[in-house]
Formats: structure tokens, C-alpha cells, sequence
């Protein structure tokens, strides 16, 4: 015969309805919420304030030393004045008189080209805008095939923000007749990675040594500049190899 089970009794539990316990509960929520977006707010804004607290330092520094080599070409302009009026009244003016006018005038020159430089940078005109290699400058060491290079990234834009990438840089020549490319990392113990990094508001300077191979003949430095972001610009100019100062972009 069959058994049939009834439906086992379920038991219920009465609660009390409190609507001020509810009221208390809302309210420590809603608190809460409140506290954690006044702190997500703070957190931001400190973010924001280092940020433009960095950009401030570095354009002291870049105001500072602009001012101070405007000072040192009137001082060594004064100086030429100086010994060139002694030399009108002595025509037996020294061989180390007539060389410190010299060495004085090439310095004005440099200085000169350093205060355009900064100024580019800090109040950029004309239709180069953006970024820019704007020069190489290679010198040589006492060992023969060593070389030191100095290249100088920059950004021409009247509301500058920070700039992120990598750069490649490649030495273009000829070995034992043949057309030859080296990456910087082949030839240099100062980079190991084949991008070299760099971040930047108005300029950065990417410097190192380089060894040459014995009997590679160099004749071009290749610079590829990639930048990242949302809108990726990438930037590439190939500069002879010449020893000093090889090409300046700025202002041009």
C-alpha cells in the first residue's frame, strides 16, 4: 500500500518592521558614498597638483638658465668692446689679445644660439610645431674609433604636454665596401634595449658613447622617434655624420 506524506510544515520567523533602523542604515550608506567620492576627489586633484607642480619646476629651471646666458653674452660682449678698443690704441696688440677676441666672439655665438634655443622652446612660431630632432653633435675621445654623441629632442607647441615614446637610432656607413647599418645598442654600452625611452614637456637629451667597428666608415646617424598615446606620431631624419653640431631645427 502506499504511504502518502504530507508537505512538511515550513516555519515562518516574525520580524518587526523598525522604519528607524532602516533610516539609520540608508543613512550610513549614503555616507559612506559620500566619503569615498570626496576621496577619489582629493586623490585626483593631488595627482593633478604634483603634475603641474613637475611642469613648473622644469620651466624655472629652463627660464633660469635662459636668463643666465643672456647675462653671460652681454658680459662677454662687454669684455670684446673692451680689448677691442685696447687693441685701436696699441697696434702692438698681443697674439693672446687678438685670440681672446676670438675665443670670446665664438663663445657669444654659442651662448646666442642657446638663448634662441630656449626661447623656441618656451614661445614656439611658425608652422614647425611639434616634435622635433632638433640637432646631433658628435665629438671624438683620445681613443680613435670612440665617439661621444649628443642628441637633443624637442617640442614646439604653445600648450605643451608631456610627451612619451621610444627612439631608435642607427648608424648608417660602409664596411669593406659594403653598405652597413648598426643599431645603437651594437655600438654602445650604454644602451642595451633597441628603443631608447624618453619623456618629455620641452626638450630631453639623449647622450652616450659609441664604438665604431675597425675599418667601418660612418656617414649617416638615422634617428626614428615613435611616440604613444592616442594619436602615435612617428618622426624620422637621417643627419651626415660630421664631427660638432650637425643640423638645428628650431625656429625653422
Amino acid at each position: 500500500m502506499a504511504v502518502v506524506k504530507g508537505s512538511p510544515h515550513q516555519r515562518l520567523r516574525v520580524v518587526a518592521y523598525n522604519p528607524a533602523t532602516d533610516f539609520i542604515r540608508n543613512t550610513f550608506l549614503i555616507l559612506l558614498l559620500a566619503a569615498a567620492l570626496v576621496g577619489a576627489y582629493f586623490a585626483g586633484s593631488w595627482h593633478v597638483s604634483t603634475k603641474l607642480s613637475e611642469v613648473e619646476n622644469q620651466k624655472e629651471v629652463i627660464e633660469k638658465d635662459l636668463t643666465e646666458k643672456t647675462s653671460k653674452v652681454d658680459v662677454l660682449t662687454q669684455r670684446v668692446a673692451v680689448l677691442e678698443e685696447g687693441s685701436k690704441l696699441d697696434k702692438q696688440a698681443s697674439d693672446a689679445v687678438r685670440q681672446s677676441v676670438k675665443e670670446y666672439r665664438d663663445r657669444i655665438a654659442e651662448l646666442e644660439k642657446e638663448v634662441t634655443f630656449y626661447k623656441n622652446i618656451m614661445a614656439p612660431g611658425g608652422p614647425n610645431t611639434g616634435l622635433h630632432i632638433q640637432k646631433i653633435e658628435l665629438s671624438s675621445t683620445p681613443e680613435a674609433e670612440r665617439f661621444k654623441f649628443k642628441i637633443v629632442l624637442t617640442q614646439l607647441e604653445k600648450n605643451q604636454s608631456y610627451l612619451n615614446g621610444q627612439a631608435a637610432v642607427n648608424i648608417i656607413g660602409q664596411l669593406d665596401g659594403k653598405k652597413t647599418i648598426y643599431s645603437l645598442r651594437e655600438l654602445s654600452e650604454d644602451y642595451k634595449d633597441l628603443g631608447i625611452k624618453f619623456r618629455f614637456r620641452y626638450f630631453q637629451n639623449i647622450l652616450g658613447e659609441i664604438k665604431l667597428p675597425t675599418g667601418f666608415k660612418p656617414e649617416e646617424v638615422q634617428v626614428i622617434l615613435q611616440t604613444t598615446g592616442k594619436q602615435p606620431v612617428r618622426v624620422e631624419k637621417a643627419f651626415t655624420w660630421v664631427m660638432g653640431e650637425s643640423v638645428n631645427n628650431v625656429g625653422q
